[in-house]
């Protein structure tokens, strides 16, 4: 069956580690949503195409407006119900923007007590039954302070906690990784990365990809606007990254955030030497 391929829409952009036009030339649908899709490559890795603003995954394909993403979806939900068929976007890669989705390391002295507090108010509170946020904290600290055996046990506890495609506790995960590379802590980032590739097993297909992703130092786009706005020290920054982050997902955003706010907090509290 020859491969669906459909025009490149405006604005396209994909991550700059999708480098390879024949990796997007027979893609397999693995899940069709509204305002989303997710495909794979005949190795078996996602890409996912999203739409909406600051919304580019990891290996993925993305575009500004879900207006013009919806009728390709639509196409793509009736390619679904044939096993057999296969999506083309070598066009959408060769028109794509390419986009780092890495987060540089900052002089930790250069965030201030102000944006932080102010991603705090604008967290909303989660009733959940586990508290991620103090599990982000213990996370931050354990990896930080190469407690091993510690850090394996709590991250064998997050990994595939809570419901969705990204369970909560991924998520969380993720954001804890995005702060320490914002922070600079690389020994740290490492250490929680080896015990997170440990139980990639243990959760969803779609979760593993972004935690792997997330391991080796790629982020959604959301929670790179979300670092980069925490370090510009403008409140109005914060506020307005992380509302775009909080449309990322039911909670999955949302999610990230904690993730990322708890180990900023933790982080920022320790010695300019520390690694």
């Amino acid at each position: 069956m020859q491969a669906y391929c459909p025009e490149p829409l405006p604005g396209l952009r994909r991550d700059r580690a999708l480098t390879r036009r024949m990796d997007v030339a027979a893609l397999s649908i693995v899940y069709v949503g509204q305002a989303a899709a997710v495909l794979a490559t005949r190795s078996s890795s996602l890409v996912p195409v999203t739409a909406g603003p600051a919304c580019l995954a990891p290996g993925g394909i993305g575009l500004p407006d879900r207006v013009a993403l919806a009728p390709v979806l639509a196409r793509w939900s009736e390619l679904a119900l044939n096993p057999a068929s296969a999506i083309n976007l070598r066009a959408w890669h060769t028109a794509a923007t390419a986009v780092e989705l890495r987060i540089p390391a900052v002089d930790r002295a250069g965030i201030t007590a102000a944006p932080i507090a102010e991603l705090d108010r604008n967290l909303p509170d989660a009733f959940r039954p586990e508290d991620f946020g103090e599990r982000a904290k213990e996370l931050t600290r354990l990896a930080r302070e190469a407690h091993t055996g510690e850090l394996g046990t709590c991250v064998a506890a997050t990994v595939g906690a809570g419901m969705g495609t990204t369970p909560a506790g991924d998520d969380v995960i993720c954001g804890v990784l995005a702060g320490l590379d914002l922070l600079g802590f690389e020994g740290a980032h490492r250490r929680l990365g080896a015990a997170v590739a440990a139980r990639l097993s243990c959760t969803t297909r779609s979760s593993r990809h972004l935690l792997a992703a997330a391991a080796a130092g790629r982020y959604t786009e959301g929670l790179i606007g979300l670092a980069a706005a925490l370090t510009s020290a403008s409140a109005p920054a914060v506020r307005t990254a992380l509302a775009v982050l909080g449309r990322w997902g039911a909670s999955s955003g949302i999610d990230q955030a904690t993730g990322f706010a708890a180990a900023i907090r933790a982080g920022t509290l320790v010695g300019a030497g520390a690694r």
